[in-house]
């Protein structure tokens, strides 16, 4: 449904490419748990529903799909949170569309388009 909305303001490509490297990177080490959380330490697939990035603030939502789970989190003000794992889907959707309506006010973004124009 919101797999792969990525919007960015005023950030290269390449440097969005590079952010979504380090968070998932991060998430993947830090929080998530072996035996609980995977079996197989390669993350499987990883999905952002939202990026948006203005005057050097980071605000992001993104998915991990691991071999047992998919597990949502969130990132601003220079940390990177879990979701309750019992909200789930829908959670995270709505939370993607309020960031979306919260934030889309102070900028002319289409919220629809994939990819990043710069």
């Amino acid at each position: 449904m919101l797999d792969n909305v990525i919007i960015g303001h005023k950030i290269p490509k390449e440097e969005i490419d590079k952010l979504q490297a380090e968070m998932i990177d991060f998430a993947s080490k830090t929080i998530l748990k072996a035996g609980e959380d995977y079996n197989s330490p390669n993350v499987k697939e990883f999905d952002f529903g939202f990026i948006y990035y203005m005057e050097g603030q980071l605000l992001a939502m993104f998915k991990i799909i691991t071999d047992k789970k998919t597990i949502y989190f969130a990132k601003q003000l220079g940390t990177t949170t879990r979701l309750d794992d019992e909200k789930g889907a829908e959670h995270y959707a709505q939370l993607v569309e309020m960031m979306k309506h919260v934030n889309g006010r102070h900028v002319n973004v289409d919220w629809k388009a994939t990819g990043v124009d710069v």
